[in-house]
């Protein structure tokens, strides 16, 4: 239950007594499940006659009942591992494989697989397993990963399914298998790849349960008072560290004045303990942005030895939960985090962070975030936004709202502003940002998911796109026949729009790095991405013709070829009297700025700096890119120089830009 003293925004209409009274009887209805099944690592099957050399099993075989099995199981399996590394050095999943006979067994005369379908998928190696060995299996590139919702299947040449272990609902950090002696499916809390297993528990507890009411944000409150439910002992901690036995034990309601995020495990004999049951409660701290509370264990945040905080060049990613509330709406789910970008981890306090929505937590974040139709994400950012010890939060933002308004086409990253706080402390102003991946292309696009590949940086040399690139770099791009060849496999539209948003900025960090690329298998296209502008606006305009990478390259070969100069100089006319003439452009700047002023206070008490030197900061943003006070007639006169545009072309073009 939440009791709350003193007027609060939260109306608590639950009926106590009615929750508890679903609460039993949910328990009792788990109760009498519980003894009528059990959770088995095998299924009946009967034998299947597919010859080995088929990896087809017709989907409507479903009736597996009794085979004569070998003596070869599948001993354990843990399909999310990030703490057991392979011989190389990676992290895979993996698989054991036990033989139980009293007997040598080869291993190539078996299959594992984790479709019903293609039970055929991989095909062990001739190794002689002796009678009571233990042979682990690295699910690399040349085996299969294996999904949170998946079986995994062994079956013999002749197609003999010999058994199955399902993994779903096996916990972060943990393996499921069997125990010696043991049928049934255990999860352990300490997987062993390579060795005996250990001690397993068949069933996990239930989290413990908010009597009455919800977290959320609360104003003009006074206390909370927050009560919980389980069926065993339930044990408790303030500070975001992940409750155990030792953590205080609940015995009575627990009466909070503050701020403070509540986490709680269920403890019962011969179980697994639940999940943490995570709470947060924002008290009176008068946010004007949406709230995003962050609970993370101490150690994994900012522990000196496991806490990603302090690890910057370790690639770690640990587990958290948050919960966003904006106003009425929002969500709650668990998910991974890590550290994102370079310069916030390596040079800035504020740093940002990438959240990971994997299966092995909560599965993929589904909700509106954005606001632009896009209900559902694999990860997104969270983003400080500090291209300085200042930051203005807004810069790349601005360029990134600036690209959509010339041409949506070009892929960007949407963002939503909020207040952060990690494990109840306050952490300052951070957006949200979607991140460049496959599905966020093919959210925003008609194309199918399994058509784009997304590349990082350059495109690879193997690519089908670098032949493209070495036909324009190689030929004579001013014949218009090489020219129509080249553009048909490039998204024309979005590749100028870029190169304009990165002139018209002064981005001066255009490296591969911050460049993105995705292609497109069904026409064979290339199309360019829009990526961290946060060192953009401070310094002249210029033309990404004079980077020395791949992509500059290729827009030096088609400015060779007189239509793409046409078309280039009309659709810079175009932007610069809409999306970017001076008076949409500052007005934009000042909208975006208006968004978090009344939040900058706070946010500067945080991290040590100034409010004038933030409303300075904003100020400046462009101002250095004029020429007469205009900012589009500086990037009109930067394009005559730098593109050679003659007086005639100019004055065609950009006579009328003011």
């Amino acid at each position: 239950m939440v009791s709350i003293t003193g007027k609060s925004t939260k109306k608590i209409k639950k009926s106590r007594t009615q929750l508890i009274t679903a609460v039993f009887l949910s328990c009792l209805i788990f109760l009498c499940a519980c003894s009528l099944s059990s959770s088995t690592s095998t299924e009946e099957v009967p034998e299947i006659t597919a010859p080995p050399a088929s990896t087809e099993v017709p989907e409507n075989q479903t009736d597996f009942s009794s085979p004569a099995r070998d003596k070869l199981v599948i001993n354990e399996v843990m399909s999310y591992n990030k703490w057991y590394p392979a011989p190389d050095g990676e992290y895979y999943d993996w698989i054991e494989i036990k033989n139980i006979s009293k007997k040598s067994i080869n291993l190539s005369d078996y299959y594992l697989s984790d479709k019903k379908s293609k039970l055929y998928k991989f095909n062990l190696p001739d190794v002689e397993l002796k009678a009571g060995g233990i042979y682990l299996i690295w699910c690399d590139d040349s085996c299969f990963s294996i999904s949170q919702d998946e079986k995994v299947y062994l079956t013999d040449k002749d197609g003999v399914l010999q058994d199955v272990m399902d993994v779903e609902g096996v916990g972060y950090s943990y393996s499921c298998g069997k125990m010696k002696g043991k049928s049934d499916r255990y999860i352990f809390e300490t997987p062993t790849p390579g060795q005996e297993n250990g001690t397993g528990y068949l069933t996990q507890s239930e989290k413990p349960v908010l009597v009455e009411g919800t977290d959320g944000v609360f104003e003009n409150t006074e206390s909370i008072t927050i009560e919980l439910l389980s069926r065993g002992s339930i044990h408790y901690t303030l500070d975001g560290s992940t409750p155990t036995e030792n953590s205080p034990l609940y015995t009575k309601p627990i009466t909070i004045t503050k701020t403070t995020v509540v986490r709680a495990v269920t403890f019962e004999k011969r179980k697994l303990h639940s999940e943490s049951l995570d709470l947060s409660f924002i008290m009176n701290e008068g946010n004007t942005l949406p709230v995003t509370s962050l609970i993370i264990d101490p150690e994994d945040f900012n522990g000196k030895k496991t806490g990603i905080y302090n690890h910057v060049y370790d690639d770690w990613e640990k587990p958290c939960s948050i919960r966003f509330i904006d106003g009425d709406d929002g969500f709650f789910i668990r998910s991974g985090i890590k550290l994102h970008g370079a310069t916030s981890k390596l040079k800035q306090e504020k740093k940002s962070y990438t959240l990971k929505f994997r299966d092995i937590f909560d599965g993929r974040l589904e909700y509106d975030l954005f606001g632009n139709g896009v209900t559902e994400f694999p990860s997104v950012i969270l983003r400080s936004a500090q291209e300085a010890h200042i930051s203005t939060q807004i810069r790349d933002i601005l360029f990134h709202e600036l690209s959509q308004q010339c041409n949506p086409v070009l892929s960007t990253q949407d963002y939503k502003f909020t207040v952060l706080y990690i494990n109840g402390e306050y952490w300052g102003i951070y957006s949200y940002r979607e991140q460049h991946s496959e599905q966020h292309y093919a959210s925003h696009t008609d194309y199918d998911l399994k058509d784009i590949s997304m590349y990082e940086e350059e495109w690879p040399d193997d690519s089908e796109f670098e032949d493209i690139y070495v036909f324009a770099l190689t030929n004579d791009m001013a014949d218009d026949d090489n020219y129509n060849y080249v553009v048909s496999h490039i998204d024309l539209d979005a590749f100028i729009t870029w190169a304009l948003i990165e002139g018209y900025s002064g981005n001066m960090d255009i490296q591969p790095h911050n460049v993105k690329f995705y292609y497109t298998e069904s026409d064979q296209k290339l199309h360019i991405a829009l990526i961290d502008l946060d060192l953009a606006g401070f310094v002249l305009s210029h033309f990404p013709t004079e980077v020395g990478y791949k992509y500059g390259f290729l827009l030096n070969a088609l400015m060779h070829n007189s239509g793409f100069r046409e078309l280039l100089f009309q659709t810079a006319h175009d932007y610069l009297k809409g999306p970017l003439s001076d008076e949409n452009v500052f007005a934009l700047k000042e909208s975006l700025a208006g968004e978090i002023a009344d939040e900058i206070p706070r946010d500067a008490q945080r991290w040590d700096y100034k409010i004038s030197d933030w409303k300075g900061d904003v100020r400046e943003i462009l101002e250095g890119n004029t020429v007469n006070g205009s900012v589009a007639k500086n990037f009109a006169k930067t394009l005559k120089t730098i593109l050679n545009i003659s007086s005639d072309k100019y004055e065609q073009y950009f006579s009328d830009i003011e």
